[in-house]
């Protein structure tokens, strides 16, 4: 860093609070003055960071530019240092004394991830070497700051009790635990934005078309079976596998690390083998999970064996197949493959269950077979819901394989949240469908959404050669003809192929984080999309005007 800063910055506020008294500024090279660096691309900006403080010291607080840090003592008596928001600087934003950024930098950077594929992997390296004096660990402070600084904006589009609340910790804690505590406000106002997008675009309400991405996938644990997720408007819960992002370069987590390396106590119980009847189960229902074990031919409900004896299962055999992919991987590039990637060995991950959807339909595109499921064993993508102009309406991550139970559960949250919806548009459609059918009696959302019609994209319409497919789901049906209108099927997977690029972006983000940046991307993507057809509707309104001028000069 410099050390002739060119610039001074301090707070807003120039009275105490509590007394009302003048604050007392601190000058440069005193105490209570620290050098600061304001990324502000492409220059990074040194500055004199002045503290202001109360000469009666009513409140024990230090204001800096854009926050107020209050110095706590705890019954140990050590300090602690807690950081409010207070008068926001219009300029620049703040993470702590020594760390800021621009606040043009950060209302640019959505924009930048989206349309050149930024990372903060990649500023921070261009920031170092543009500029030696930047400090390390400069992408975690971009993170940080973009992170802390989007939420603020949001909540004041929440409103003043949402943002006032937000301003009391919004520097404290970490990321996953800050966005976690405030995503009950944060991913409706999203979606509210989506869909006021979506009728300002004046697209159709009654129909939509679904699809998955797991090309935006992160590291996640490979302990399966470890959450359940509850689905209000099913009426049922939902098992899948771990979100938690790997602990540092371990294959689980650290709690499920934690049960893989505890010695095992119960010898008698040794778990042989186990299966999964259905991801989707409803509270009391004991006997969709089971388990065999080593000495004996029955099947018996999982609930039956200590909890400890599953953790340690899954955790061990979770690891013991996550490390062999990556042996082969290894020996794969030892032998300089040139042509087809050898085939990897299947891993314990046992496809969800949907056997009567399958009976149903004959179709070979279902996607929870096992060569589909072991190589999405520790991916996580997100599932897309997009409306007629090509804008997102909803979007849900998706942990693991691209399993039907987890699609069924997203496709009901979008008929709850669009009450006019009644067609859906997927490149699975066949089993979709018949997993609606299978549980329609289970809630009045099941049953509205077993009397959707659903219809195969064109795109994937050859794959489907099942004989209740050809009669129900085609898109070259006249009936679904009808019902499509003129719909492009294919919308979703023209959207997917502009998210793609997006993934190497998302591989180390954690759960929550990856979650926030979507929602976020998603609605660049929707303003990019109206601008677009805001344009063509321009251009074609002039060609209109030129032929109506062009037609009167003629007369």
């Amino acid at each position: 860093m410099d050390r002739c800063p060119s610039a001074v910055v301090t707070s807003q506020r120039k009275v105490c609070p509590q007394c009302r008294q003048p604050l007392k500024q601190a000058r440069p090279g005193q105490s209570g003055a620290v050098g600061a660096q304001i990324i502000a691309e492409p220059d990074i900006i040194a500055a004199w960071h002045l503290s202001s403080s109360c000469p009666a010291s009513c409140q024990q607080a230090r204001y800096w530019c854009g926050f107020v840090e209050f110095r706590m003592l705890r019954q140990n008596k050590r300090c602690t240092l807690r950081k409010e928001i207070d008068l926001p600087d219009p300029d620049y934003f703040f993470l702590n004394s020594r760390t800021g950024l621009a606040r043009s930098w950060l209302r640019r950077w959505r924009y930048r991830m989206y349309l050149h594929r930024a990372s903060f992997q990649g500023e921070g390296i261009l920031l170092r070497l543009l500029n030696a004096a930047v400090r390390y660990h400069i992408r975690h402070q971009l993170r940080e700051g973009w992170l802390r600084e989007i939420l603020c904006r949001r909540a004041a589009e929440a409103g003043v009790d949402v943002s006032k609340t937000l301003h009391e910790h919004v520097l404290n804690g970490t990321a996953e635990k800050l966005i976690a505590a405030n995503w009950i406000w944060y991913e409706p106002l999203m979606f509210a934005r989506r869909f006021a997008q979506m009728q300002a675009a004046g697209d159709r309400q009654d129909i939509l078309a679904i699809d998955g991405n797991c090309k935006l996938h992160r590291r996640t644990c490979g302990m399966p079976f470890a959450e359940v997720v509850p689905s209000p408007h099913l009426n049922k819960l939902l098992l899948r596998g771990c979100s938690a992002r790997p602990h540092g370069r371990d294959t689980l987590c650290w709690k499920h690390a934690h049960d893989r390396d505890r010695p095992q106590q119960h010898r008698a119980e040794t778990i042989a083998r186990h299966r999964l009847k259905k991801a989707l189960h409803t509270d009391g229902d004991v006997c969709h999970f089971e388990v065999q074990l080593e000495g004996f031919r029955g099947w018996q409900p999982a609930c039956t064996i200590k909890e400890e004896v599953l953790a340690k299962y899954f955790a061990s055999q979770a690891d013991k197949n996550i490390r062999r992919r990556r042996q082969c991987k290894v020996e794969a590039r030892a032998q300089k493959w040139t042509g087809l990637r050898p085939r990897r060995a299947k891993t314990f991950l046992a496809p969800w269950h949907s056997a009567q959807p399958r009976e149903k339909s004959t179709c070979g595109t279902h996607k929870e077979g096992r060569k589909d499921a072991h190589a999405a064993a520790r991916t996580a993508g997100f599932l897309f819901a997009v409306t007629e102009s090509g804008l997102l309406l909803d979007v849900m991550e998706l942990i693991g394989a691209e399993s039907l139970s987890q699609r069924f559960h997203f496709a009901a949250q979008c008929a709850h949240r669009l009450p006019s919806l009644t067609c859906i548009v997927h490149d699975d459609s066949c089993h979709l469908k018949a997993m609606c059918l299978r549980n329609q009696a289970d809630s009045p959302v099941a049953a509205w959404l077993a009397n959707f019609d659903f219809i195969i994209d064109e795109f994937h319409a050859a794959g489907h050669s099942g004989a209740w497919c050809k009669e129900t789901c085609l898109p070259s049906l006249q009936r679904n003809k009808e019902v499509l209108n003129g719909f492009p099927t294919e919308i979703a997977e023209s959207v997917n192929s502009q998210f793609s690029p997006l993934g190497h972006c998302f591989h180390h983000y954690g759960p929550w984080f990856a979650q926030l940046v979507l929602q976020e991307l998603a609605d660049v993507h929707n303003l990019s999309r109206l601008q677009s057809l805001q344009d063509k509707k321009r251009g074609s309104e002039k060609k209109r005007k030129r032929e109506v001028a062009a037609s009167a000069a003629d007369k």
